[in-house]
């Protein structure tokens, strides 16, 4: 069994950081994990993750994804994840996000590994999350030293959510006065994705989120700006893994 609890980023960060999520395994324990429009960095506290037969690196980095993919977390297990706000990622490592774009790396890839070593330590030694969180904070804050994000991209990517990944893309590119190429370059390196594959998954995440298994599927397509039943059902199951009536009788995953 999982538990899983959220915490909030201090002020400075949040532009930055979207939330703090802790998770420790009481037992050995399979979650699917769908794709989200946040980059992940991980910071294992103790215990063993793995995915697709994997161990993963203690301190790593998960860039988006395209579809669902299953984390075993290994019982006694604890681990605190930084859900870092969409565009923000760039900001922090100065790295082309698109790099990663479904794919997980070690953190020392971009972090100096004598910075991690020292954080492990004073992880190891906390008695608490919130001494946890307080530490990871502490390198975050280091990492950010003035750097601002992409505020083009950011405006995009609030045009995205508040169309709910329906609007199109070119009239918004349009708006924004810059050309269709440049933006997509900026966009890809500060997000990892295209401005059409975040729109998806905006899209998708709501319909997730909000549909039940009672709900007419054809009427979850219409909403989400699908016209082709089929074509819903082969994205649905791209984006879960499972075909919306399996996903919606299933448990649900947080």
């Amino acid at each position: 069994m999982l538990h899983v609890h959220t915490y909030h980023p201090c002020l400075r960060l949040q532009p930055y950081v979207k939330q703090y999520t802790c998770i420790q395994a009481g037992d050995a324990t399979t979650n699917r994990i769908l794709p989200d429009t946040s980059v992940v960095m991980v910071f294992r506290c103790r215990g063993t993750v793995s995915g697709d037969a994997t161990i993963f690196p203690p301190f790593a980095i998960s860039g988006l994804r395209s579809t669902a993919r299953h984390i075993h977390y290994h019982a006694g297990a604890d681990n605190i994840l930084v859900l870092l706000q969409p565009g923000a990622a760039t900001a922090l490592l100065g790295i082309n996000m698109q790099a990663i774009y479904n794919q997980s790396t070690a953190l020392d890839n971009f972090i100096p590994a004598a910075t991690l070593r020292t954080l492990a330590d004073k992880l190891q030694h906390s008695t608490t999350t919130a001494q946890r969180i307080a530490h990871i904070e502490q390198l975050l804050l280091s990492l950010l030293n003035g750097k601002q994000a992409d505020a083009l991209v950011i405006t995009a990517i609030r045009h995205i959510y508040q169309a709910g990944g329906n609007g199109s893309i070119s009239a918004m590119i349009d708006k924004l006065y810059i050309s269709h190429d440049a933006f997509e370059k900026r966009f890809r390196k500060a997000v990892g994705a295209t401005p059409k594959q975040l729109a998806s998954v905006v899209r998708m995440r709501r319909i997730v989120q909000g549909g039940t298994q009672r709900d007419s599927f054809t009427s979850l397509a219409h909403s989400a700006g699908y016209y082709d039943q089929a074509h819903f059902n082969k994205a649905f199951k791209q984006f879960t893994g499972q075909t919306p009536g399996d996903f919606f009788r299933a448990p649900r995953f947080w």
